[in-house]
C-alpha cells in the first residue's frame, strides 16, 4: 500500500488527503486502516482478485465529490471548507500491461480536456516521459508511445517536477534492476495561479516498489493593506507642519464630510509618500 499523490493543506504535518493506487485490500481491510489512519471519509475501488483497488482519504477540512472512477481512476471535485476554493483532483493508476496501453490512454486522452478550475492529475501513471526516467532492462525504443505526452498537451497540463530521490519504482526484470519514474503529479495553469507555492517531494521507499509521491502547497499570500500611523517623531521635523498645511489646503468638492476625508487623506499620503 503505497501513497501516489497527495493534496495537502497541512495541519499539524498530516495530508488533507490521500490517494493509494493498488491497494490489493478488500472494502472493510482499507476501511480500517484508514479509520486507524484518522480518516474519517474515503472511497474505494475494489481490486479484482488479488490485484489492483483504488482508495482516496479525506479529512474533514476538505469535501469530495466523486465523478467518475473505474479499476485505473478516481476523478473527484473537491472543494477546500475554509476558503471555499473547488479544485479537480485525478488519481491515477495506468494499466502497466503492454496489450491494454493503447485502448488505456486513447480513453484518457479523449475523455480529459482541459479545466478551467485548479486541476491536480496524480499517481502512478506506468508510463515515463523522458529516455533518461527509466535505467536498466530492456533499451528505450526511440520510436516509442508518447501515451503520457500527449494526454498531458491534450489536458494542457505540466509536471510540477520533484524533490528527492529521481526513481519512484524499482523492480527487477530478468534478473536485472530496472528503476523508473512512473510517479508523478501533474497540475494546471489554474493550479499554479491558485497554489505557486506547490512543490513535490519523492520520499523514501518504505515495504513496497514504489515510493511516496507528496505534494505541498500553499495559497498565494494576499498581503494586508498597512495602517496608517501617525508617527510621534514628525511633530518634531521642522517640514512636518509645512507639509500638513500644504496638503489640508488642497480644495475639494463634495460635503462637509466629504471634504474631510479628503483631506485627511491628502495628509496620510503626503506624510508617507
Amino acid at each position: 500500500m503505497v501513497v501516489r499523490a497527495l493534496h495537502g493543506q497541512i495541519r499539524d504535518h498530516r495530508p488533507s488527503m490521500i490517494f493509494l493506487s493498488e491497494t490489493k485490500m478488500k472494502d472493510h481491510r482499507i476501511i480500517g486502516v484508514r479509520r486507524r489512519m484518522g480518516y474519517a471519509n474515503g472511497f474505494n475501488v475494489a481490486p479484482i482478485g488479488r490485484a489492483g483497488g483504488l482508495s482516496l482519504w479525506w479529512d474533514d477540512s476538505i469535501q469530495v465529490e466523486v465523478k467518475e472512477y473505474s479499476k485505473h481512476l478516481i476523478d473527484a471535485r473537491c472543494c477546500i471548507v475554509e476558503s471555499a476554493v473547488v479544485f479537480r483532483f485525478t488519481g491515477i493508476y495506468g494499466t502497466s500491461y503492454r496489450a491494454e496501453k493503447e485502448v488505456f490512454w486513447r480513453g484518457m486522452i479523449q475523455n480529459f480536456n482541459p479545466e478551467s478550475s485548479p486541476w491536480i492529475c496524480g499517481g502512478d501513471f506506468n508510463e515515463f516521459l523522458w529516455d533518461h526516467e527509466k535505467v536498466g532492462g530492456a533499451e528505450v525504443r526511440y520510436n516509442r508511445p508518447r501515451y503520457l505526452e500527449e494526454f498531458m498537451s491534450k489536458g494542457e497540463i505540466m509536471d510540477l517536477g520533484f524533490n528527492g530521490q529521481k526513481f519512484t519504482w524499482r523492480g527487477t526484470r530478468n534478473g536485472q534492476l530496472v528503476e523508473a519514474r512512473l510517479d508523478r503529479v501533474l497540475v494546471n495553469d489554474c493550479w499554479l495561479s491558485t497554489w505557486p507555492n506547490s512543490f513535490v517531494t519523492n520520499a523514501l521507499t518504505l515495504g513496497s516498489d514504489h515510493c511516496p509521491v507528496v505534494l505541498r502547497c500553499e495559497r498565494k499570500a494576499v498581503k494586508k493593506k498597512k495602517l496608517f500611523r501617525f508617527e510621534a517623531f514628525w511633530a518634531k521635523d521642522a517640514e512636518c507642519k509645512e507639509v500638513v498645511r500644504r496638503a489640508w489646503e488642497i480644495s475639494s468638492d463634495g460635503s462637509r464630510v466629504t471634504k474631510w476625508n479628503k483631506k485627511l487623506l491628502n495628509c496620510r499620503t503626503t506624510l508617507t509618500s
